[in-house]
């Protein structure tokens, strides 16, 4: 089967034109670089990302073309004046100040939605964050705002204190966790009109649980007398699961770690395309199989996200109209031994390939296999006890697609799922 990818618009006369599943946040992930940057302080290169009105803040990007720089200049990935993080997803992330020595310091980053949100629809509104390593602080309160308008930040001796408002989401308690992404996000029911999502903190220092760390390391006053995020992949897309006529999608466990997955139609001829999608939260969903032909099927995933997957059919029918089944969940236990991670993701000429295993001298296999399951690259790897890096290089020639890193240490399987530009 040749699968492709496909970009999906619905147009509907009294609302616009929006679709069902598609990331109304433009450059989510912040990949798309005028240049490459030179310095902190250089977020506008992420276009359209900007800063609330008013605002002298300055927040910034990281990105894996960076050389060179030093203290509060670096910011490359993974390392840079705040800490070392790979992305969540891509080659890129941002980065802001919640709190700073100067009161009520506080930076926030701003961007216009494809389109305006539509009265009365639910969305799924979130942004993944995580604790620079070097960072003094955590605090609470992060949140997310949906504005018809944008946000004005005018208070402060300079212009950058918080923007004192009730967001449209927040989470209420201390993010401290340095190791994973941690989803900041929920449901919001549209007014109507809203076209700008502002992402930071907005409570006031005296109304927020902060905790302090002392001195973590690095030398830029930014992290080292500041509570630093970095942000990665924001999202805002119908939440509502929409009717789908004459579709029934099932998900159910097979084996001990695999998702049998089965969709029938009543009738096929109202369809011209179905993408099966898979998520690890629930709520930001990707496409595990894209431009599947509008017939009732079966899909075995035999290595699901661990310890749950949400699974979900998009369809799109002969009008153009893209909707969502229902969402489905299955949990799966966790039992290799060992954990993995890649990047960058979208990779290029090299990719980097980091295994955390418990035991000394375990083998392992590394194949990458593009979506039609031919092998392209497969190593063996001696991992020593804790953390092993390994390089899969001369990759430039690869066809553009997606391609699955599958690594195996002979009983137990983990996949990550890559992107070839």
């Amino acid at each position: 089967m040749n699968f492709r990818i496909s970009i999906i618009v619905c147009v509907l006369s009294f609302v616009g034109v929006y679709s069902a599943a598609q990331n109304l946040v433009p450059n989510h992930s912040f990949e798309n670089i005028s240049s490459c940057p030179t310095s902190n302080s250089q977020h506008y290169l992420a276009s359209p990302w900007q800063v609330p009105t008013s605002s002298i803040t300055t927040p910034d990007l990281f990105n894996t073309c960076f050389s060179g720089g030093s203290t509060c200049t670096v910011v490359g990935v993974p390392g840079n004046f705040a800490g070392n993080t790979t992305p969540r997803t891509g080659n890129s992330y941002a980065g802001i100040v919640t709190k700073y020595t100067a009161a009520d310091f506080r930076e926030y980053l701003v961007v216009q939605l494809n389109n305006p949100l539509v009265a009365d629809v639910d969305y799924s509104v979130g942004v993944y964050i995580k604790l620079a390593d070097w960072s003094r602080y955590a605090t609470s309160h992060f949140g997310l705002h949906l504005s018809s308008n944008i946000l004005s930040q005018t208070e402060g001796c300079c212009n950058n204190s918080n923007i004192n408002l009730d967001p449209s989401i927040e989470n209420n308690s201390v993010i401290s966790d340095r190791t994973s992404w941690t989803l900041v996000g929920g449901t919001y029911t549209a007014s109507g009109g809203e076209q700008y999502l502002t992402i930071g903190c907005f409570n006031p220092d005296d109304q927020n649980s902060i905790i302090d760390y002392g001195p973590q390391g690095g030398s830029c006053p930014l992290v080292t007398d500041g509570a630093y995020y970095y942000i990665d992949d924001a999202f805002v897309q119908v939440a509502t699961p929409l009717d789908v006529e004459g579709l029934n999608f099932v998900a159910s466990s097979f084996g001990e770690q695999q998702a049998m997955l089965s969709w029938t139609l009543s009738d096929a001829s109202l369809f011209e395309s179905l993408t099966l999608e898979r998520s690890s939260d629930g709520q930001y969903f990707e496409p595990l199989v894209e431009g599947l032909p509008a017939q009732s099927g079966t899909f075995l995933d035999d290595s699901p996200i661990t310890p749950d997957s949400w699974y979900r059919m998009q369809t799109t029918d002969k009008n153009g109209l893209v909707q969502n089944s229902e969402v489905r969940r299955l949990s799966f236990e966790t039992t290799t031994d060992f954990k993995v991670r890649a990047w960058p993701n979208p990779f290029r000429d090299q990719l980097a390939v980091e295994i955390y295993s418990e035991i000394e001298g375990q083998n392992f296999v590394l194949e990458l296999v593009d979506y039609l399951g031919r092998s392209t690259r497969t190593i063996s790897v001696q991992a020593s006890q804790g953390t092993s890096q390994v390089f899969l290089s001369d990759l430039v020639q690869l066809s553009a697609g997606v391609y699955i890193l599958k690594i195996s240490d002979g009983v137990h399987r983990e996949v990550i799922r890559l992107i070839h530009p």
